[in-house]
């Protein structure tokens, strides 16, 4: 298990990785829909900031009897395989746009920045018991912090697809 400070250089790497992806999007290509996604490339930051906004890890928590960052490897072999595709949950859905490219690398900055803000003050140990993720049920606000970092990496190479299909 990562100590904290390396939980953060890894919050710190994929936001980097994040801002610098969108940002090669011109406004017109943020707002075109690919086939291959589905979304468009503003829809899917958006969709990664509603994801990485970290409430649950604000709310109730209780003492964890387990390893604290026991699911991880089953989170990141699930999320990191590609071959699998996924529905978003109704509360992390994306709006319409049309997105303005300097307000969704401020959204993206600002959530990221929030996010390492509680991986700094919270005690990453505790369950959180506010809300569960499918099979994995309830996680630790470390299991949080690290699912939300695949997903962003899963995003990460989604948005790379959708930009090469659009620069084509």
């Amino acid at each position: 298990m990562m100590n904290k400070n390396e939980l953060i250089a890894q919050l710190e790497v994929i936001t980097e990785e994040l801002l610098e992806i969108v940002g090669r999007f011109t406004e017109e290509q943020l707002n075109t829909i690919t086939p291959a996604s589905g979304w468009t490339a503003g829809q899917i930051a958006e969709h990664i900031a509603k994801s990485a906004a970290g409430e649950v890890l604000y709310g109730n928590t209780t003492i964890t009897n387990r390893p604290p960052g026991e699911k991880l490897p089953a989170i990141r072999e699930l999320f990191l395989n590609y071959d699998l595709k996924f529905n978003a949950a109704e509360q992390l859905l994306p709006g319409e746009g049309p997105y303005k490219k300097e307000q969704v690398l401020s959204m993206i900055d600002n959530t990221f920045r929030e996010l390492k803000g509680a991986a700094w003050g919270l005690y990453l140990d505790a369950t959180c018991t506010d809300r569960e993720v499918g099979m994995f049920g309830q996680l630790t606000r470390y299991e949080w912090i690290g699912l939300i970092t695949v997903h962003t990496q899963r995003h990460i190479q989604q948005l790379m697809n959708v930009y090469a299909s659009l620069n084509a």
